[in-house]
């Protein structure tokens, strides 16, 4: 058999499952012992605290551009004040909400990235702590504020002898699922028609519309390639 024919398929996902055999590694290796411990914890603890203040004030930041940017679409003529910067008509700061937007949704994948990674080594430090225990693992990931994966309960394999159970459950999820699905449809929704609105009626000139476009579309790429690359685009703790 050649060797090109034994090679397993490239996934993602691997670098994020290489990334946790490796935590395992290091916090079991008597060397390491007296260097990975409960104070090496809470100052990863207090990065991650910093680095999601950070990712939250982005969120809200972009939250604000987006609506801004509705507004702009729906050509509501309101004054805006962005950055010490005043305009008698939001249709007049697209280009640079798009602009800023991007740039800083570039920046925060970057932090999003350290913070998945951060949370990794913590929960790999919880699997550590509790031994195998289900209930101490869950303790232990409420301490560091990892146990979201752990809220709704792995109901595999039971039976649901009451309607409304099956109902509750389901709306559940579907509720969740619909809100996550509009909440990115909408975000779409409102980048794509304020770029073909500044290519309709620019601010400043067509060509600058054009370039502004293909930034934040290259921007927007970078920005999801960065987490994928790195394997922290979607974070779970319960695969061990």
């Amino acid at each position: 058999m050649s060797q090109s024919a034994t090679k397993k398929p490239f996934k993602w996902s691997a670098i994020q499952q290489a990334r946790k055999k490796g935590v395992a590694g290091l916090l079991d290796a008597p060397a390491f012992k007296d260097v990975f411990n409960d104070k090496f914890v809470d100052g990863l603890e207090r990065r991650r605290d910093t680095l999601q203040a950070r990712i939250l004030k982005v969120h809200l930041f972009q939250l604000i551009a987006l609506l801004i940017l509705a507004m702009a679409v729906l050509s509501f003529h309101l004054a805006i004040s962005l950055f010490g910067v005043s305009a008698n008509d939001a249709r007049n700061v697209r280009e640079l909400l798009l602009v800023i937007s991007s740039t800083a949704q570039l920046f925060n994948a970057v932090n999003i990235m350290q913070s998945a990674q951060i949370s990794e080594f913590i929960d790999g430090y919880a699997w550590k702590l509790a031994k195998g225990n289900a209930m101490a693992l869950n303790a232990i990931r409420l301490r560091y504020g990892l146990a979201n994966n752990d809220v709704v309960p792995n109901i595999e394999g039971a039976r649901t002898r009451k309607w409304y159970h099956l109902f509750i459950a389901r709306g559940v999820i579907i509720g969740l699922i619909t809100w996550v699905l509009a909440a990115l449809m909408f975000t779409a929704f409102i980048q794509i028609a304020a770029m073909v609105d500044i290519i309709r009626d620019p601010t400043i000139s067509f060509k600058v519309s054009i370039l502004v476009i293909i930034y934040v579309l290259l921007s927007d790429f970078a920005a999801g390639g960065v987490q994928i690359v790195t394997g922290t685009f979607w974070t779970g703790y319960k695969e061990r």
